[in-house]
Formats: C-alpha cells, structure tokens, sequence
C-alpha cells in the first residue's frame, strides 16, 4: 500500500523553523513545534499527534552553544528520558 505523505514547513521572520507539520492519507496528522532562543536554537520541541501534545523535549545548551541535555517529558511533564552530550574539549 502507498500513502502520500506530505510534510510542510513553516519558519519565523529569522529564517527559524517553528512547526513541521506532517499528514497522510489515511489521516494521520502529527506536527512539531519549535521554540526557538534569539540565535535560533531550539528551546523546546512539541510533539503533537491528532491535535494533543504527545510530548514535549527541552534542549540545554553550554555556554559555547553546544548541546549538552535534550530531557523529554510525558504530556504530564513526567520525564521519560535524558540524553547528555560530551565533547572532548571547549569550542
């Protein structure tokens, strides 16, 4: 079976992605929403799947900008996960 899936991008007047939406055929709609800081990295991500948040993932960020903590919390703000990220030296 091969359903059409269509994925749509919207962006802020910075040029930063805040939503993906992505719908099918057979009625599957989830989308994301992004929340973005003045340079454009993400704050926070929400999952959404048939209109009600699935979940959201907050993104922490280093002094230097780099990535260090993505936590990914339940509808219910239950954190489910925490990923760190380690870099072998400051940048």
């Amino acid at each position: 079976m091969n359903l059409k899936i269509t994925e749509e991008y919207a962006y802020d007047e910075n040029g930063y992605l805040i939503k993906c939406d992505v719908k099918s055929e057979d009625a599957y709609n989830v989308y994301t929403l992004y929340i973005n800081d003045s340079k454009g990295k993400v704050l926070v991500r929400e999952d959404y799947q048939d209109g009600k948040l699935a979940r959201y993932l907050e993104h922490t960020y280093d002094k230097n900008g780099n990535l260090i903590k993505i936590e990914v919390f339940s509808p219910q703000d239950t954190l489910t996960s925490s990923t760190r990220y380690v870099y072998k030296r400051a940048n």
